[in-house]
């Protein structure tokens, strides 16, 4: 789910909630897609199991050839192997 947060004639911002299912795998993460005309960055894009629903939101809001950087602020416990992380 993408929640909009800003949206100007050349900027966005979006916050994408929710990728995973609260199955104990991986924590939740929010990430953000930042957009300054027609380029694009992902801040903390979360680990593989929230891959595909980020990219598939994205895509609603955002080409994804247009992406130009990949934010990673920190090291989120999703980002690791469940056999590290758990």
């Amino acid at each position: 789910m993408a929640l909009e947060l800003y949206r100007d004639k050349h900027h966005a911002c979006l916050m994408f909630t929710d990728l995973i299912e609260e199955d104990g795998q991986a924590v939740q993460a929010n990430q953000f897609l930042i957009v300054d005309d027609d380029t694009g960055a992902i801040i903390d894009p979360g680990g593989n199991l929230a891959f595909n629903e980020l990219f598939m939101g994205m895509s609603k809001h955002f080409p994804p050839s247009k992406l130009a950087y990949v934010i990673a602020s920190h090291a989120d416990p999703d980002s690791l192997p469940h056999s590290i992380a758990g």
